[in-house]
């Protein structure tokens, strides 16, 4: 293998080569490799997920145009290159939804999917898309309708431009030309003038759209493909009268409905909406439907009128939830418990300074002691508020040596009372 030699390689072109596998290690040694063109590979059937892993600094990969290969793994194929600028690939599935999702980074400027077996696109198929700049294709397809919701998740600041070249388009639905005019998105169509329209009554609507845009509009000078008496018509040039569904069936062109009943409701054909069971009918007399009027929003400004009201619900709620706790914060502040084992004493401090009225003390005594030993005590202590003086006590005959305790008890020179102590004023807040 010539790989080894030249790990420098920036582009390689292998189309049109006579392959019949692309597997894991083809691609081994090509680290540098920037630009991989695959594509018109007539005979390759098979693919490999992995095969192009060791590719990681790849910047443009086009991988198309392989009608042997019955199941291509794309989803897995872009895994683990975040580096991708333009994507060109073939998908072999009947939906586009998720597969190209791994290709979405901000450096992405194009997209192109590729495939006659791709028929429709889910409404999630682009969401992730974050560039500011992309084009993206859909390209020789089978798609024969572009829905509005297609490019929802898609951020309005994106300028997207949509080709849809060679597809099979047969028509557009007023809600997606309405999406086309909406001043809050940047989206522009290229490719209509290659694909099939069938020129009935279902198209009125975007002849309309194409007389409003003018001549300069590069979309203006489309031409019919059906019915063989249009075939080959620009559209414009025709009058509403050559529109006409009359001796044929219609075709639905609309997007569908959020919600289904079982009985369905008729529109005029300016709504270009009819009953699924008419394309099993012919209109052979005179038209009974009722008309109803045209919704006054598409279905874009529904979906953005969701969103701006789900965000002021949002900001309401918060608003609220956070007044809840600020004052369920404040109540359980104010019912603190200040109680405690002190409660009784220290309590009685938030109310002033507490002066306590004692006992009657007996002649002679302080602090409960009997007067005939005061003489023989210290002085009381000082207190924290002042020096109290002591006046002497007066003369009391001492007692015999001989009395009893009962006696003294009797006198009263052992008084058991209790009594509160006065505390100097303090904080309020020193016993929290």
């Amino acid at each position: 293998m010539a790989w080894p030699k030249i790990p420098d390689l920036r582009k390689l072109d292998i189309s049109h080569n006579p392959l019949a596998y692309i597997v894991r290690g083809d691609f081994n040694y090509l680290g540098n490799l920037e630009v991989l063109r695959a594509s018109n590979l007539l005979r390759v059937e098979h693919i490999e997920r992995l095969a192009l892993g060791p590719l990681r600094s790849l910047r443009e990969l086009h991988l198309h145009t392989l009608p042997q290969i019955a199941v291509l793994d794309v989803r897995d194929i872009l895994e683990g290159h975040p580096g991708l600028e333009v994507v060109d690939i073939e998908l072999t599935d009947r939906e586009v939804h998720d597969q190209l999702h791994p290709a979405f980074y901000p450096r992405l400027r194009s997209l192109t999917v590729r495939g006659r077996s791709v028929e429709a696109l889910s409404g999630g198929a682009f969401a992730g898309i974050n560039s500011p700049e992309l084009t993206i294709g859909l390209i020789n397809t089978n798609i024969s309708n572009l829905l509005s919701n297609f490019f929802f998740p898609v951020p309005m600041s994106s300028k997207i431009v949509l080709d849809i070249s060679e597809s099979g388009i047969t028509s557009l639905s007023p809600q997606f030309l309405s999406t086309l005019d909406s001043k809050q998105r940047h989206l522009s169509l290229i490719g209509l003038d290659s694909n099939p329209l069938f020129c009935d009554c279902n198209i009125r609507t975007l002849r309309r759209w194409l007389l409003g845009r003018g001549p300069r509009d590069r979309l203006f000078n489309v031409t019919c493909d059906a019915p063989a008496s249009l075939n080959g018509t620009i559209l414009t040039s025709s009058s509403e009268a050559d529109l006409t569904c009359e001796g044929r069936p219609t075709t639905t062109t609309t997007d569908p409905p959020l919600f289904t009943t079982t009985r369905r409701r008729p529109t005029t054909t300016d709504n270009i909406i009819t009953f699924d069971d008419m394309t099993h009918r012919t209109n052979t007399g005179k038209d009974k439907s009722e008309d109803l009027k045209s919704p006054s929003r598409t279905s874009a400004g529904l979906n953005m009128d969701t969103v701006i009201i789900g965000i002021v619900g949002g900001v309401v709620a918060f608003v609220a939830i956070l007044i809840i706790i600020i004052c369920l914060i404040r109540l359980r502040s104010d019912s603190q418990y200040r109680g405690g084992p002190m409660a009784g004493p220290l309590a009685m401090r938030n109310h002033g300074n507490c002066t306590c009225l004692k006992p009657p003390q007996p002649p002679g005594s302080w602090a409960g002691y009997p007067g005939p030993y005061a003489a023989t005590l210290p002085p009381p202590p000082s207190s924290r508020a002042g020096t109290l003086k002591m006046l002497p006590p007066p003369a009391t005959p001492i007692p015999s040596a001989y009395g009893t305790v009962g006696a003294n008890s009797a006198r009263g020179y052992y008084p058991n009372h209790s009594y509160y102590m006065g505390y100097p004023p303090e904080s309020e807040h020193e016993h929290r």
